[in-house]
């Protein structure tokens, strides 16, 4: 079967693969879409949980999550914020959030089973995709063993 899209004939299975291609490329900018794109059947489209945790963690790498005093609360700044459309990049841009304090580290506390390692993982290898001399440092513990 064949549609024709802007005036090109294409298959199903040309079809097919231009969605899939378009999702990668997608995954390349979004950390949630990376994570679903990598292991679906854990990242579910209902586990708003792990969407919001990945969400998270991306604002962190991207300095989106800011506050303005020491006083206040941390806010994650929306994405369309700092795109900057002369370079295509989601780069820091002349803002108003320049003078903002910028969150640099993150204490995740979230029950047993619930993806914690696994994000962290994807995470590492997401960032690692986006820029090769990325450093991440992972910090865990074990209750049984840091009582001894």
């Amino acid at each position: 079967m064949t549609k024709i899209i802007n005036g090109i004939t294409i298959t199903a299975e040309q079809e097919k693969e231009i969605r899939h291609q378009a999702k990668l490329e997608l995954a390349t900018h979004d950390f949630w879409v990376y994570s679903h794109c990598r292991i679906p059947a854990f990242y579910k489209l209902d586990r708003q949980f792990l969407k919001d945790l990945c969400n998270v963690m991306q604002a962190l790498y991207e300095g989106r999550i800011r506050k303005p005093n020491e006083q206040s609360d941390w806010y994650i700044l929306p994405r369309g914020e700092f795109f900057d459309e002369d370079n295509g990049t989601f780069d820091l841009i002349k803002h108003k959030y320049d003078d903002w304090i910028v969150c640099t580290k993150l204490i995740i506390n979230m029950p047993p089973r619930h993806g914690k390692s696994l994000t962290a993982q994807l995470f590492s290898e997401w960032c690692f995709g986006k820029e090769q001399s990325n450093r991440i440092i992972t910090i865990s513990y074990n209750e049984t063993l840091s009582k001894i």
